[in-house]
């Protein structure tokens, strides 16, 4: 199947059709007449997001409003008050911002300082709405940047390379647009992707060096083309890079539909495939923040399995509460005993007090070492331990082998 083929029917399954874009339109107007009535003289209510660009996929995604105020003192509780009455969900941030459904959309309401230039921002929300007036110039010189935005945005979404948010770490929303613009097609992004390196820099306005040294480090670094002293990528890993570069080659090479099609999770298949496998109730909270609390349980867990040899790992969840890990192992069981490494001679008082603790110490060149019987040799009893530790419990509701 050829290219133009796939895109055609990608963009057929995702594209809203015009009287669905209609419905969704007559929603999404109403309801910003409605809060800008609330809103009064106090601010502008402007949209933005997918939904400004044009972007927007069919079954997934959020309207997010901004509503701009000339000064931004206690600019969320202003909000709150405005939107008093309509069941709307304050969410902390850096600034809050508040959550509300209308006929099934899904709308984001942000406070923010209304600006003309970055540089008078208070807070980095307060640049978006100049972002998407940005790409929208861009859009209407070139329409066909839409859809080619459209096809970045389902590819990344399907391969797990999409969202900036910390326990993601992949690629914005504002990044996907930057790129697409400047590269001037879906294609010719994955086409150039095969040529970059850590440490790639972008720069479509040509800002030319003004980032400071800092703001240079990470895998891909994108000059904003609004915030000329920003990474716009700073967010990305260098994990998530690579899988977008590995994940386009195979794409370039052999064309296929399932490149934009988000394999459905299913336990099951987990369980089948892996040897140590936990389900984990998520706390209650912002959703960049409970992940991130998410992630570094995967982590410290993928750690303390090292002795087992962990070959594979992974972890899912749905947004909700609902949250899986697993790992795959080269061995279930490992030696009665360790090795633990002690200090060297020269650090004297360390040392004496080491070898003081272990009498059945041993050298290896200037530096102590003692063997050490393990509490578990068996991956079952190790794993039920392991989740007794409280920097584990902390962090999650529950968790337990599945």
């Amino acid at each position: 199947m050829s290219y133009q083929t796939i895109f055609k029917e990608v963009l057929k399954e995702n594209l809203p059709t015009k009287d669905e874009k209609k419905k969704i339109e007559i929603i999404v107007e109403g309801f910003v007449s409605e809060l800008q009535k609330r809103v009064g003289t106090e601010g502008t209510v402007k949209v933005g997001g997918s939904f400004a660009k044009g972007t927007f996929l069919k079954k997934d995604f959020d309207c997010d409003v901004f509503v701009m105020f000339d000064d931004d003192k206690n600019a969320s509780d202003r909000l709150e008050e405005i939107l008093k009455g309509l069941r709307a969900v304050r969410v902390h941030g850096s600034r809050d911002y508040f959550q509300l459904v209308r006929k099934g959309v899904k709308f984001e309401i942000v406070p923010v300082l209304k600006i003309d230039k970055s540089c008078d921002a208070n807070n980095v929300t307060d640049c978006s709405p100049i972002h998407v007036d940005w790409i929208k110039k861009k859009i209407t010189k070139r329409p066909g940047l839409s859809t080619e935005v459209v096809l970045a945005k389902l590819f990344m979404k399907s391969i797990g390379t999409y969202g900036a948010e910390s326990y993601i770490k992949g690629f914005s929303g504002h990044v996907l647009d930057i790129l697409i613009t400047y590269y001037g097609s879906f294609l010719k992004l994955l086409s150039a992707s095969q040529k970059w390196k850590v440490g790639e820099i972008i720069d479509i306005e040509k800002h030319s060096g003004k980032l400071n040294d800092s703001k240079t480090y990470g895998p891909l670094i994108v000059v904003d083309p609004i915030q000329e002293e920003r990474n716009a990528a700073a967010a990305l890993g260098k994990e998530k890079f690579e899988i977008f570069i590995s994940k386009a080659k195979e794409f370039l090479e052999n064309p296929d539909k399932k490149y934009f099609v988000k394999e459905k999770f299913s336990i099951l298949k987990i369980n089948r495939k892996n040897d140590v496998v936990l389900s984990v109730s998520a706390l209650e909270g912002k959703q960049d923040v409970v992940g991130a609390k998410l992630l570094k349980v995967f982590e410290s867990i993928g750690k303390k399995l090292k002795e087992f040899e962990v070959v594979d790992s992974g972890w899912h969840w749905d947004k909700d509460k609902m949250c899986y890990m697993w790992y795959k192992l080269s061995s279930k069981e490992i030696g009665k005993e360790y090795e633990h490494m002690g200090p060297p001679k020269k650090a004297r008082k360390n040392f004496n007090e080491f070898v003081k603790k272990h009498k059945n110490y041993y050298l290896k060149g200037d530096r102590a070492y003692v063997m050490i019987k393990r509490k578990h040799t068996a991956i079952k009893p190790f794993v039920k331990d392991l989740l007794k530790d409280n920097y584990i419990k902390e962090r999650v509701v529950s968790i337990k082998n599945v």
